[in-house]
């Protein structure tokens, strides 16, 4: 696809004779007028340069995005469609700090990239001097000039923008992720004024609640000196820490998890919840520190002991008689490829949505990546390729059976023992139950 750059957006791109590179600025506060500078180091906009006053009577996202960020892909993907919902309301503007020669080469092999060929502020400084941050998606609220809000990506949705063009800015849950953070040191350290001076516990462990300013993250750390262990995860959600507890990925896979508990949302994020508002009420931070002679099983003991005490659960890993669906072959004739390289697209907002080049491996996991009731498996994986092309994504179990069928695969309902991640709510509600998700 041929990029729209103009001859002065060239000029100014490559000699970088934008004033934003010229001029010093300083973080904005909530509630702060935002600069109106001159920004032209931009593409695919209507003339070749733009500045916030350009629209001062629309609500204007500030879409901060990198070219190796599929998150902020999506977000570039629905923005065209958001902005014809609220015309003359709404206007978003991408901003990226990449160098031009890479963003280029992405508008030309990147598929949501040539589809949309969105506007976007290249090799920034200006934005992200004004709005600091430290993680992708990031998008900043500006109404009427002034900094109003920073989010996660997934808050660009149609509820969010009707409520904040309705002057309701609380729906905004504000992102901050620029804490200058020391992670080589304790989360929780011990207090001044211990009696017991010098003394130091072989093991202990402390749980907290949501931090904000910081993202999910898990580290192992070993004092050089002491061989002391420091084990640490920050902003997980219970199911994470018990999928790190019991070390198996089941407690967050949907079709293999059992929830007997009375608030299901406590535990796995509704679809259409905000990520923010979400972690804060329901991820917590622990650590624990040990001796050099404990264990990683012991350590992950220690973590399962502790969200059973600390949550009033029981978690643990059983085997069940469970109804599933088995892939099988029904037609291996229909088992084609006319490719070389295994490539998958799938992503909602891509025009063409494809695996190419797959084994019957590749099907399983993608029909147990995406929510359905029953766990699938295979008897007897095929050893031959093939492709599958696809018109949309199947949502429901009949759509994933009318596309697999086209391709000689077909799903059977039986039954298996097989592993199953349980949590019980100690004192929950009778009856109270909860399989999938």
């Amino acid at each position: 696809m041929k990029l729209n750059f103009c001859l002065m957006g060239l000029l100014c791109l490559f000699f970088k004779a934008s004033s934003q590179n010229k001029i010093p600025v300083s973080a904005l506060r909530l509630g702060d007028n935002v600069p109106d500078y001159t920004i032209t180091h931009i593409i695919n906009y209507k003339t070749g340069a733009v500045k916030v006053s350009d629209f001062k009577n629309e609500l204007l996202v500030i879409d901060f995005w990198a070219t190796w960020c599929s998150s902020c892909m999506e977000g570039l993907a629905k923005s065209s469609e958001l902005i014809k919902k609220f015309p003359d309301k709404l206007a978003i503007l991408p901003v990226n700090n990449e160098a031009v020669a890479k963003v280029k080469t992405a508008y030309l092999s990147n598929n949501v990239l040539k589809t949309f060929n969105p506007v976007s502020v290249l090799e920034d400084v200006f934005f992200n001097q004004l709005f600091p941050h430290t993680y992708l998606p990031h998008l900043v609220w500006i109404m009427n000039g002034k900094y109003i809000g920073a989010t996660p990506g997934d808050y660009l949705t149609e509820k969010t923008i009707a409520a904040v063009l309705k002057g309701n800015y609380s729906v905004l849950d504000q992102k901050n992720d620029v804490n200058k953070f020391d992670y080589t040191k304790s989360l929780f350290p011990v207090g001044s004024n211990e009696q017991l001076t010098g003394y130091r516990p072989m093991i202990t462990s402390s749980f907290g609640r949501y931090t904000p300013g910081l993202t999910l993250k898990a580290g192992l750390v070993k004092d050089p000196v002491t061989g002391q262990k420091r084990m640490y995860f920050i902003n997980h959600s219970i199911l994470h820490l018990y999928t790190l507890a019991l070390n198996t990925p089941l407690a967050i896979t949907p079709n293999r998890t059992i929830l007997e508990v009375d608030d299901r949302e406590k535990y796995v994020k509704p679809a259409n919840a905000l990520s923010l508002a979400w972690e804060k009420n329901n991820c917590y931070t622990y650590e624990i520190k040990a001796d050099s002679g404990f264990s990683a099983d012991r350590l992950r003991a220690r973590l399962k002991n502790d969200l059973d005490n600390a949550f009033g659960l029981n978690a643990r890993v059983i085997i069940r008689d469970v109804p599933c669906l088995l892939l099988a072959v029904a037609d291996s004739s229909l088992m084609v490829t006319k490719y070389t390289s295994t490539e998958t697209e799938l992503r909602e907002y891509a025009k063409q949505k494809f695996m190419h080049h797959i084994k019957t491996a590749d099907i399983l996991y993608q029909l147990n990546l995406v929510s359905l009731d029953l766990p699938v498996v295979e008897d007897s994986p095929a050893a031959r390729f093939f492709d599958l092309d696809l018109s949309r994504v199947p949502g429901s179990l009949t759509e994933w059976e009318g596309a697999l069928k086209t391709i000689g695969l077909k799903l059977i309902r039986t039954h298996r023992q097989m592993p199953m991640f349980v949590l019980t709510e100690v004192n929950r509600t009778p009856g109270n139950f909860y399989s999938k998700k």
